[in-house]
C-alpha cells in the first residue's frame, strides 16, 4: 500500500467517525492545491469517496450480522472475483471475513436506488451465496502476485465421504 491508499483510509475513517466534518473536509480537498499549485485530482476524491462508502457498507453489514450473533465481527470486506470449488464460472462477489466464517455476498442484480446510499441496501439487501466456517479451513495458498489466493475447505462428514474443495479468489484491489 502506498501513501495515497493510506490517505483514502484515513479520510474514510474521519468521515465515518465525524460525519459533521465530512462536507467541510471534502470541500477543502476539492479546492486544495498541492505540489506546484496543481489542484487535487478528481481520481483521488473519487477513490476517497469509494473508501468511505465501503466503510459505511461494512458497518451496515456488521449490524446485520450482529442481529444473528452479537459476538461476530467483520475482520475484512473486499470486492472479489471467485470460482467456487473450482467448478463454477467466475463470479463477482463481496467477500466478508468474520470472526466465525468466510462469506461471499451476491449483490442484487436490479438497479440500485439512486437516492439512498449503498449502505442502506436499497431496494434489497445482498444475499449470502456461500458461507464457509473457519473450522473447515484446511489451507490458504497465495497465488502469483498479491491479489490471487485459494482457500481450501473440508466438506462432507456425518457418515458422508470427507473431501476438500478450493475456492479461487482474485481481489479487485491490490491492498485487499
Amino acid at each position: 500500500l502506498g501513501m495515497r491508499d493510506y490517505l483514502h483510509e484515513v479520510f474514510a475513517h474521519i468521515f465515518h467517525r465525524c460525519p459533521g466534518l465530512k462536507y467541510d473536509i471534502l470541500e477543502r480537498l476539492a479546492t486544495a492545491q498541492v505540489v506546484q499549485r496543481i489542484p487535487t485530482r478528481l481520481s483521488f476524491l473519487k477513490a476517497t469517496l469509494e473508501s468511505m462508502n465501503a466503510m459505511f457498507y461494512s458497518g451496515s453489514w456488521q449490524m446485520e450480522l450482529q442481529k444473528k450473533n452479537p459476538k461476530e465481527r467483520i475482520l475484512m470486506m473486499a470486492d472479489v472475483d471467485v470460482v467456487y470449488e473450482m467448478k463454477s464460472k467466475v463470479k463477482n462477489r463481496k467477500m466478508v471475513v468474520t470472526t466465525h466464517d468466510v462469506t461471499y455476498l451476491e449483490t442484487p442484480q436490479e438497479a440500485r436506488c439512486q437516492v439512498c446510499p449503498p449502505d442502506q441496501f436499497c431496494p434489497s439487501p445482498p444475499v449470502v451465496e456461500v458461507r464457509r466456517e473457519h473450522s473447515g479451513l484446511t489451507r490458504c495458498v497465495r497465488g502469483y502476485g498479491w491479489q490471487m489466493f485459494a482457500l481450501g475447505f473440508m466438506k462432507g462428514g456425518s457418515g458422508k465421504e470427507i473431501y476438500e474443495v478450493a475456492d479461487i479468489v482474485i481481489c479487485h484491489r491490490s491492498g485487499d
